[in-house]
């Protein structure tokens, strides 16, 4: 694997679990009531 495929991947990874933290909280805010989103 070239090392640009390497940083391809870290970047994918973080966006993954950035996108995943977002989404727990997001969650948890909508069980709460709190949710301004529709």
């Amino acid at each position: 694997m070239e090392p640009g495929g390497i940083i391809i991947v870290a970047l994918f990874v973080v966006l993954l679990v950035v996108g995943i933290a977002s989404g727990r909280k997001k969650a948890k805010k909508d069980q709460d009531g709190d949710n301004t989103t529709p």
